[in-house]
């Protein structure tokens, strides 16, 4: 049995997670790398957010033999928002092809310390020290 793979065939994938050395750092997002924030609207708290920075890479040419380009820094957020009975619900959000454009306004809304997710506009308040390794432990567990 021969088997033929034509390139036509072949569908190419976008974005690719990749782990390892050699990624790109994007530095801008440093301070906010890791952390954990409360959310709030209206003074009330809402919930919160943990933001986790990943790299994405593309993936160019024939599946056998790919390889990974133009590395990006993206922000993957996990939050959880208190719902009106109490209970938590879940939220994992990460943009997998970000222009340029997107990036930049994500940094902005992270400075003026603002979340958009499922529920709206969130209001955010970088925790740090022991509240935010409780808050870590409790909700964005491995």
């Amino acid at each position: 049995m021969i088997l033929t793979i034509h390139e036509e065939d072949v569908q190419e994938v976008t974005a690719v997670k990749s782990e390892g050395d050699g990624s790109p750092v994007d530095h801008r997002f440093d301070p906010y790398r890791g952390r954990v924030a409360r959310l709030s609207r209206g003074g009330d708290v809402a919930g919160f957010a943990h933001l986790a920075v990943e790299t994405w890479w593309e993936a160019k040419g024939p599946f056998w033999k790919g390889r990974m380009v133009n590395g990006l820094e993206v922000p993957h957020w996990h939050a959880v928002i208190r719902k009106n009975d109490g209970s938590w619900e879940y939220e994992d959000t990460v943009s997998l092809a970000p222009t340029p454009e997107e990036i930049d306004q994500e940094l902005a809304d992270l400075h003026e310390g603002y979340f958009d997710g499922r529920h709206g506009r969130l209001r955010m308040e970088w925790l740090d020290g022991d509240e935010a390794k409780s808050i870590l432990n409790e909700h964005f567990r491995d």
